[in-house]
């Protein structure tokens, strides 16, 4: 994967991807100070072990939707209280930033594929930060089957601090546009009229460059007609400059329980160049891996 990086420490953040540096939307001081607390909460609860120090970043109605913990901040630091597993405490997210009242953290993994050979993939964290208090969190976990926590049914995140500029609207508009038309309606031809030639892919499972993916993709899929609206509309788009985040959410059943399903989500994210799609991450592996 090419090397993503942002300055903590400054206003903006940066993308360094095959050589050339992009620059996304100065972030205004609250965005910085919500992002910074985000990262303090992240290396001192979950990798530092110090889950009572939860109330010092989290909300009393905190709420919590991991699908293997649920609840609120009650059932967090209960969680974390008694997990062995503990991320690096000296990793870092490859990209973080924030967005009106969100803070976004994407991470990279080493692993294998079914083949055995070596992949990267990316998770997502999105937390909504208010009063300075982190109020809820969302990532794309799956539930496994020895998860003691019943789950939440999320209501749809918020919205109202996401303003975007002109500019950002535009980018928003066209990747939105992107996803109903090429990858939802499978409508392949007009991929030129959305994707660079060069596109940069890093999912571990798709090629290189818009013709090869298309290539593949028209293997797979059969052109629908075109509607105006989405299929699957996005629980929550946030928009960073030239970067579109997507998250969207679906119901999955619950391997504990058949009967019953939770909330998965599934993150797509685009940066957008000289007004076409770039660059891709999701939060997919393919076949094989630790995570499936």
């Amino acid at each position: 994967m090419r090397s993503i990086t942002n300055l903590l420490a400054g206003v903006s953040i940066l993308l360094i991807s095959g050589g050339a540096i992009f620059a996304a939307q100065s972030s205004t001081p609250q965005e910085k100070k919500n992002t910074e607390l985000v990262l303090k909460c992240w290396h001192e609860v979950v990798a530092g072990g110090k889950a009572d120090a939860a109330p010092k970043f989290m909300a009393d109605d905190y709420i919590e939707n991991d699908p293997n913990i649920g609840g609120g901040r009650k059932e967090f630091v209960e969680y974390y209280s008694r997990s062995a597993a503990r991320p690096n405490p000296s990793a870092k997210p490859v990209m973080s930033f924030g967005k009106g009242d969100y803070v976004v953290l994407v991470w990279e993994h080493d692993d294998k594929d079914a083949t055995g050979k070596p992949i990267k993939y990316n998770t997502y964290d999105i937390l909504l930060v208010q009063n300075s208090k982190i109020h809820e969190h969302w990532n794309d976990v799956k539930r496994n089957g020895s998860a003691l926590a019943s789950v939440n049914q999320p209501a749809p995140p918020p919205s109202d601090s996401l303003k975007n500029s002109p500019e950002e609207q535009k980018n928003e508009q066209f990747v939105l546009d992107m996803y109903r038309d090429v990858l939802q309606y499978h409508h392949f031809d007009l991929a030129p009229k959305y994707m660079a030639a060069d596109y940069i892919q890093h999912n571990p499972s798709d090629p290189q460059g818009r013709d090869p993916l298309i290539e593949e993709l028209s293997q797979r899929f059969k052109p629908e007609p075109l509607q105006p609206q989405m299929k699957n509309k996005p629980a929550l788009t946030i928009t960073k400059g030239d970067i579109v985040l997507m998250m969207a959410s679906r119901p999955v059943k619950d391997p504990k329980d058949p009967s019953k399903t939770y909330t998965q989500n599934h993150f797509e994210m685009v940066r957008v160049q000289n007004g076409l799609a770039q660059e891709h991450w999701d939060s997919s592996i393919g076949p094989g891996g630790s995570r499936n």
